[in-house]
């Protein structure tokens, strides 16, 4: 998450995203925060499930899985 509220084109709601983290209950300050703003919460899902797909894919490779295709990645059809 910090890296994304880094990444954040707007100061002000990247202050804004920075300080839900800093929070007693980050993960819902940050969902509440987000909320405020429905273009960087669609980035947000983007650029998390970017990360999330690299590590899965580190994950496998490093576990010698390499030729393991994402359901996502297989061609329509099969």
């Amino acid at each position: 998450m910090e890296a994304f509220v880094e990444s954040v084109a707007s100061a002000a709601i990247g202050d804004r995203l920075g300080e839900s983290l800093r929070r007693r209950h980050p993960f819902r300050e940050f969902k509440e925060a987000l909320s405020s703003y429905p273009e960087v919460r669609a980035s947000w899902f983007r650029f998390h499930g970017e990360r999330m797909t690299f590590v899965a894919k580190r994950w496998l490779s490093d576990a010698g899985l390499n030729d393991v295709i994402c359901i996502s990645q297989r061609p329509t059809g099969v």
